[in-house]
């Protein structure tokens, strides 16, 4: 037995075995949420390349197997990672159980987190780039279902992913020249503008990022959500993989100079843009594009600490995009539409989603007290150690969405005339979204308790820090 039969190819088939029995919605969606559920705790409790006895079965799990003529190893570090994928994946699959979305999505969102985590896997790496073209293929589906059909930000989403795989993959081969030839300054140059440009088609960096606010705006937001936490947490791992391994990267100053250029440019161009935005959808958007960028942020500082900033990051992350979404949903089909007129009033019919939306924006928006705060404060303290100017571009891009939520927060309250207070919302609904907004707090509260809880996926690189 070995770590990849039990966390990506187990998954795979299981997914397929429920893709054809999605018609039996209420068994499909608890046998989902408990397998992911439990997917999440063996990797946390299942030891790799030890002796396991169970009474008189004694058995072992390797890390390692061969798929294809390919390699896929999931150490110790990685598994952090696992856990955090099925986690998520079985909290968005508690709340897709309270919407209408079709039930041939979960099935599919199993199968995307079982093939980025062998996008995490795969050996030699460079191959992941072709597995997240796969996820990018099977999400489309998911985005433009046959009741909304194509649009155009499904085609510039896909277009823009598909060209980030020539640039990473021509990479990789220049970079067989480097190791060749270290010295080499112009094919130095040359590999780090390729996959420059490579990832930044991945993590829809500045000015290939128009495709999200378009998502959000026409494609189901619990989709998209899920969609973008997954990606970005795989390929800030894959990007990582190379800054590991290649010893002329990590020594370059160039590079994260402009890693943190691009990180600066998204967190004030989407601040500044979600100050002015109407609709909640591509609200989110920005949201997303901003967190983007603090990723890159902590990159840049090429520190133990940014390290540590930049793991820690993936909680409340996934924790503010996901709950944001799942009220957006909630809101869009009782609403019909998420422009602000849509929803204005709203929170007098709707206060536990209403509230649900409010606290997940300010938590992305940095608000102290807030799942989003005491990271966000922790990396404006390690950029202050390398430039103070930086730092005011990061306040304003965070003061610029903040004023983004004071307005959602203003048009969820505004009422007309002498309407009263009347919950529309389901027992199961309110407990649900409850629950989600008490993290959100606790995790504000408590970040010595919730932060560490990545920092394990540092295991996976033996160079960084």
């Amino acid at each position: 037995m070995s770590a990849p039969l039990i966390w990506i190819i187990i998954p795979v088939g299981f997914s397929l075995l429920l893709l054809g029995l999605s018609r039996f919605r209420k068994v499909v969606l608890p046998v989902s949420i408990v397998f992911c559920i439990s997917m999440a705790l063996s990797a946390w409790k299942c030891p790799i390349d030890q002796t396991i006895r169970i009474s008189s079965l004694i058995f072992k799990v390797d890390s390692s197997m061969s798929v294809i003529g390919r390699t896929l190893t999931l150490d110790s570090g990685l598994l952090t990672l696992v856990i955090f994928l099925y986690l998520i994946i079985s909290v968005w699959l508690a709340g897709f159980s309270l919407t209408s979305l079709p039930t041939w999505m979960a099935p599919l969102s199993i199968m995307m987190a079982a093939l980025l985590i062998a996008a995490t896997a795969i050996e030699p790496f460079l191959y992941a780039a072709l597995i997240i073209e796969w996820v990018v293929l099977i999400s489309v589906p998911m985005l433009a279902p046959p009741s909304t059909g194509m649009h155009q930000g499904v085609l510039r989403y896909l277009t823009f992913m598909t060209l980030a795989m020539p640039f990473i993959l021509y990479t990789g081969w220049i970079l067989a020249g480097v190791e060749t030839t270290p010295s080499d300054s112009e094919l130095v140059t040359r590999s780090l503008i390729m996959l420059g440009l490579g990832f930044s088609f991945l993590l829809a960096l500045f000015p290939f990022n128009t495709w999200v606010p378009m998502l959000m705006e026409k494609s189901s937001p619990m989709v998209v959500g899920l969609l973008l936490i997954l990606l970005t947490a795989v390929v800030i791992v894959f990007a990582l993989n190379f800054i590991d391994r290649y010893l002329f990267m990590r020594e370059d100053d160039r590079l994260f100079m402009a890693v943190r250029f691009a990180g600066l440019l998204m967190v004030t161009i989407a601040g500044v843009w979600a100050a002015f935005e109407r609709h909640l959808g591509r609200l989110l958007g920005y949201a997303i594009l901003m967190q983007s960028g603090l990723a890159l942020l902590s990159i840049s500082l090429n520190t133990q600490d940014g390290w540590t900033l930049l793991f820690s990051q993936f909680i409340p992350r996934a924790l503010g995009i996901g709950s944001a979404a799942l009220a957006l949903e909630l809101l869009r089909q009782r609403t019909g539409g998420l422009n602000y007129a849509d929803v204005r009033g709203k929170l007098r019919q709707l206060p536990f989603i209403s509230a649900c939306l409010l606290f997940s924006l300010f938590s992305l928006g940095g608000l102290p007290l807030l799942a989003g705060y005491p990271l966000r404060q922790a990396l404006m303290e390690g950029l202050s150690a390398v430039s103070g100017l930086d730092n005011i571009w990061v306040l304003a891009g965070s003061l610029g969405f903040l004023f983004a939520c004071l307005r959602v927060m203003a048009n969820l309250a505004e009422t007309s005339g002498e309407e009263g207070w009347k919950a529309q919302e389901k027992p199961l609904e309110a407990l649900f979204i409850s629950g989600l907004i008490l993290v959100i707090w606790l995790v504000g509260l408590y970040p010595q308790v919730f932060m560490p809880l990545m920092t394990g996926l540092a295991k996976a690189f033996e160079h960084l820090g």
